[in-house]
């Protein structure tokens, strides 16, 4: 497979899981909006 049509198949496998999972990310960007990133306990910045 040539390095063009290898890059065409990740860049719609990307846009097919971003689809697929849009619902989801959504709801862990409203959860960390909300309640803050359990990274935040552990920053020392």
């Amino acid at each position: 497979m040539s390095t063009t049509m290898q890059h065409e198949a990740r860049r719609l496998r990307a846009k097919r899981w971003q689809a697929e999972n849009q619902e989801g990310m959504a709801e862990v960007a409203l959860f960390i909006e909300t309640n803050g990133s359990f990274a935040d306990e552990n920053r020392d910045w």
